[in-house]
């Protein structure tokens, strides 16, 4: 699947000239997502980046669940500033926007925090197939709240060896999968993306930096189709402290 928001399509081009970024400077860029340096520093502290983004998901996990108010393992918001503008995506669709000012984070790769990344990668796929059988992208209709939650959860309650403040953040991390919908179906959640270039760090510490995924957006242009079923429901559980 090709990345929905290239630097080189002339309509992220106009966007960002709008808002005053030159797209083809933009310091990385995802499969949903283009990031910019900040405008401002919060304080001494704390640089910042602008993350333009399409992915419903990413943006109500920093703006309405809020992580980093209780663990360290996630980027600190600095500053919403919603929907920006919106992209024609095929001859039908239309996608807004959001713009987020979060804090500026150093790559996890090559760095002393990867095995660490790489347990919690490795921790999160292996328990997937066991519960979904399969991890595959293909198996993305799989990746459904109740599969995704129970996942997050027993990798934060089970996998001992990962510690308990990591434990902590995939456990809340559980419980937005579990409570995020996207509004075109009470189904379609938010799946976990993690793989290497999704983590990052502040100083010593792991951060989940793009954890998730929009999965009616990676649905909706990768041609799957999904279940509407939505009957599951138990009590999310708790990390032994």
């Amino acid at each position: 699947m090709d990345p929905l928001m290239s630097p080189l399509d002339p309509a992220v081009k106009a966007l960002c000239a709008k808002h005053g970024f030159v797209s083809t400077r933009c310091l990385g860029s995802g499969m949903f997502s283009l990031v910019f340096p900040g405008e401002s520093k919060v304080d001494a502290d704390i640089r910042t980046v602008l993350k333009f983004t399409l992915d419903k998901a990413t943006y109500a996990l920093l703006t309405r669940h809020r992580p980093w108010e209780r663990s360290i393992h996630f980027p600190r918001l600095v500053k919403d500033h919603g929907i920006v503008g919106e992209l024609q995506l095929d001859a039908v669709n239309k996608e807004p926007v959001y713009l987020l000012e979060i804090e500026h984070l150093e790559r996890s790769m090559f760095s002393p925090l990867e095995p660490l990344a790489d347990a919690v990668t490795k921790a999160f796929h292996r328990v997937g197939v066991r519960i979904m059988g399969s991890m595959d992208y293909l198996d993305m209709d799989k990746r459904t709240p109740q599969n995704v939650t129970a996942i997050l959860r027993e990798v934060a309650t089970e996998e001992l060896m990962l510690p308990v403040s990591i434990r902590h953040a995939l456990l809340d991390l559980s419980r937005f999968a579990w409570e995020y919908r996207h509004p075109k179906g009470s189904n379609i959640g938010a799946g976990i993306d993690f793989h290497g270039e999704n983590f990052m760090r502040r100083g010593n510490t792991l951060i989940f930096s793009d954890p998730i995924i929009d999965r009616h957006l990676h649905e909706s242009y990768s041609g799957i189709e999904h279940d509407e079923e939505d009957t599951f429901r138990e009590p999310l559980a708790t990390v032994p402290a």
